[in-house]
């Protein structure tokens, strides 16, 4: 069983967009997809802005407190599967390892 706890997702902007907040730090494409590798391209955001290494911005996946409700998306280092909502850990799932049931990614 893995120990990785993982924050709730962040959402990747175009530095441009109408819904990212103002005021975020601005990165490349390249280097925000590698600052925050467990993160969620926003609708804006395509192969060619990456391509082309436009300015973009990491908005945060926190969506308050919510219960944690099982997603499909297990990471192998991660604590048990990421919740559906936040695509993050929650303390809830913590499952022994001979109980896991893999689901290929």
């Amino acid at each position: 069983m893995g120990d990785r706890f993982y924050p709730p997702q962040e959402w990747i902007h175009l530095a441009t967009c109408d819904d990212a907040p103002a005021g975020l730090p601005v990165f490349k494409a390249r280097e925000t997809m590698a600052l925050h590798p467990h993160s969620r391209p926003h609708g804006c955001i395509t192969s060619n802005a990456i391509a082309v290494n436009l300015d973009c911005v990491a908005e945060s996946g926190d969506i308050g407190p919510h219960p944690y409700r099982r997603s499909t998306l297990w990471p192998k280092d991660a604590t048990g599967p990421l919740c559906a909502d936040c695509h993050g850990s929650h303390p809830e799932p913590r499952i022994e390892a001979s109980r896991r049931t893999r689901i290929p990614q």
